[in-house]
């Protein structure tokens, strides 16, 4: 019997990552598979499939007001950060960051939108799908074993001193984001601050390394 079921997001991503050697070698998911026996299927009616679907075109300009209208007193900015999936049928996490800013402007809702375009997000996108080089999406990464491990820096936001912005994600290094453009500043710490969690099975995914970090940090202005 099991008594405690519940796993959180980072030790979900820990357990797959050691349990899983699969996870480099050809264990994908599979969008077809039959759900467990025994595991009821949720039933989710009025939700959208929209939910789970997402663009990497970047975006600039006032949203439609469709119900209701905007206080006119808000100020200051909203950002909001998520995942854009692959779809491959692997989970959503398995995705690239993306980054909203909702502002008022002029009585509605000016929205700037922008992919956290990291560096292995940018060889990703170069390299494709070259058989040798490019990346796979398998179960809980999306690996190159020429290049190493995906950072997609798509879960949380960690404002920090002088109105500073990180965009944190649970294996690999939070990335600073400029607020105005939405452009990636720079990772935090040069690689070898941080520890592997994962050994490279071949000297090139040294490139980029994979280490679990906390996607949901505290800042200390002390």
């Amino acid at each position: 019997m099991i008594e405690n079921t519940h796993l959180s997001r980072r030790r979900f991503l820990g357990l797959a990552a050691v349990g899983g050697a699969g996870l480099l070698f050809g264990c994908g998911s599979n969008p077809e598979a039959e759900v467990l026996p025994g595991l009821p299927q949720p039933e989710v009616p009025g939700i959208p499939h929209s939910i789970m679907t997402g663009n990497r075109e970047s975006f600039e300009g006032m949203m439609d007001i469709v119900s209701g209208a905007v206080p006119n007193d808000l100020d200051g900015h909203a950002f909001v950060i998520g995942a854009v999936p692959y779809d491959d049928g692997t989970p959503i996490f398995n995705g690239d960051g993306k980054i909203y800013r909702f502002s008022p402007k002029d009585g509605g809702l000016q929205v700037k939108t922008r992919m956290v375009e990291t560096d292995c997000y940018k060889v990703d996108q170069a390299v494709g799908s070259d058989p040798e080089m490019g990346f796979t999406s398998n179960v809980f990464a999306r690996i190159s074993t020429e290049f190493g491990y995906r950072n997609f820096g798509n879960t949380a936001f960690l404002p920090i001193q002088n109105h500073r912005l990180l965009a944190t994600y649970d294996a690999g290094r939070p990335w600073e984001i400029d607020p105005k453009t939405l452009e990636v500043i720079t990772p935090v710490g040069y690689l070898d601050a941080w520890q592997a969690m994962l050994p490279s099975f071949t000297p090139a995914m040294n490139f980029f390394t994979i280490c679990m970090t906390s996607a949901h940090p505290a800042y200390d202005s002390q």
